[in-house]
């Protein structure tokens, strides 16, 4: 009983049938792979902190190596990640990790990346226009990021 220090008969839960070592809060849940999952990537991290940009990227890897497609939405720095003209991606790396370039190209090879898009006026206010982005990149604002989160059955931010 609660406050007394005794046990509710029988070793149950209050209110239920369980026991309190079968607790359905215990139990873990794993999903399953299918091709129609969607993930969403939410990325602020651009060239200043490379072994933190090419993160998202490898999140996306993952879920393409479990049939996953995904979108990504770039804000803040990482706005230069869809300007090859402002960031090298061939040089943004983690430790031991591949570069950005080399995991958006098998994203892309893949068929996973299903749409990058650049946040519109973090992009202005940083010189880029829309010239500037790659042909895989598209300009975008909060509509498109509440959509992807919206249509995504997973969002990541980073």
């Amino acid at each position: 009983m609660p406050g007394t220090g005794r046990r509710w008969p029988n070793d149950q839960c209050r209110g239920c049938d369980c026991r309190r070592s079968r607790r359905p809060w215990r139990t873990r849940t794993v999903f399953q792979s299918s091709s129609h999952r969607l993930m969403h990537i939410l990325t602020t991290i651009g060239p200043e902190n490379s072994t933190k940009a090419v993160l998202p990227f490898i999140s996306g890897k993952g879920a393409m190596s479990r049939g996953e497609k995904i979108a990504m939405f770039a804000m803040q720095e990482a706005t230069y990640l869809g300007a090859p003209s402002h960031a090298d991606l061939s040089e943004l790396k983690a430790p031991g990790l591949p570069t950005v370039e080399a995991v958006l190209g098998e994203l892309r090879d893949g068929g996973a990346l299903n749409e990058f898009v650049v946040c519109e006026p973090c992009a202005k206010a940083r010189g880029i226009e829309e010239t500037d982005l790659a042909r895989w990149a598209t300009f975008g604002g909060a509509g498109d990021l509440a959509r992807q989160a919206a249509e995504h059955d997973a969002s990541l931010t980073f």
